[in-house]
């Protein structure tokens, strides 16, 4: 009876190439590569602005920042019974 193994009985067999691209004592360059987009992608949409939401973000944010600077000054300004 042959013990149960963690690979069951599934096995792969993987090849990695370690032959050199480059001749010995070579500093590799690195470069942009141009990319193409797909048929009737637009590069604007794709890569463009945010688009624009139907919510008041700035406005929010503000209240969020103004109701933290609230709660720290009256942190600071109150006192409390221990701390």
């Amino acid at each position: 009876v042959d013990a149960p193994s963690l690979l069951g009985g599934v096995r792969s067999l993987v090849a990695v190439d370690v032959t050199p691209t480059a001749p010995s004592g070579t500093i590799p360059k690195t470069r942009p590569l141009p990319v193409n987009l797909p048929a009737g992608w637009s590069h604007e949409k794709v890569f463009g602005t945010l688009p624009g939401t139907a919510t008041p973000a700035p406005l929010l944010q503000l209240l969020g920042l103004l109701a933290l600077m609230g709660a720290a000054l009256a942190r600071a300004l109150i006192p409390s019974r221990a701390r």
